[in-house]
């Protein structure tokens, strides 16, 4: 087992809770969600469609001043 497992896992619990909590996710209309369909049969196409907004003009700044964050890093 890879010994940064956990650290890898809870980051991925972080990214998903931090897309859920600046975004909103909407059903396109007229575009049914496909849960049968197979990936590698469709040539990886998406099962379905989404509206993706960002929830409001201060959620907004939160994007913005943590992409800037993390693109002015030094490693």
């Amino acid at each position: 087992m890879c010994v940064g497992w956990k650290v890898g896992e809870t980051n991925v619990w972080i990214a998903i809770a931090r897309l859920l909590y600046c975004f909103d996710f909407h059903e396109v209309s007229g575009e049914p969600i496909d849960t049968m369909r197979i990936p590698q049969l469709t040539k990886n196409s998406p099962p379905f469609s989404a509206k993706v907004t960002v929830r409001s003009q201060a959620h907004a700044a939160l994007i913005r001043k943590d992409c800037e964050a993390a693109a002015n890093a030094v490693y």
